[in-house]
């Protein structure tokens, strides 16, 4: 994959396939931006990834909810224009 410094928000990444998708995108180069309804659980997404020499962001937002899902998106793309990556 061609994902090498490339930014992706993937949700439902605090387990299962979701996570599985942020680990192997951020071996593959690209930034994460790890969103689950669960703080912790996206939060130990965030910390294997920079663990492993990543860079990720962890985002908390119940995906059924449109206003915390732009809430969410303000929140990345801040942190994106601040930064130029996510932490």
């Amino acid at each position: 994959m061609k994902l090498k410094d490339k930014t992706v928000l993937i949700t439902g990444a605090g387990s299962g396939l979701g996570r599985e998708m942020a680990l192997v995108f951020s071996r593959e180069g690209a930034n994460i931006g790890v969103n689950d309804v669960r703080p912790e659980a996206a939060q130990n997404v965030v910390t294997e990834i920079e663990r492993a020499g990543g860079r990720a962001m962890g985002l908390t937002a119940d995906v059924s909810d449109s206003a915390a899902v732009r809430e969410m998106f303000a929140e990345f793309v801040a942190a994106l224009r601040y930064h130029r990556r996510p932490r």
